[in-house]
């Protein structure tokens, strides 16, 4: 894999983690 492929991936996951982790914290309050 190229590594700005790899960076890519890893930079969705980051965004995609972020969101779905805000949401969560938004609920329990």
């Amino acid at each position: 894999m190229e590594l700005k492929t790899i960076l890519a991936v890893v930079l969705c996951l980051v965004i995609a983690g972020g969101a779905i982790y805000l949401h969560i914290k938004r609920k329990e309050k």
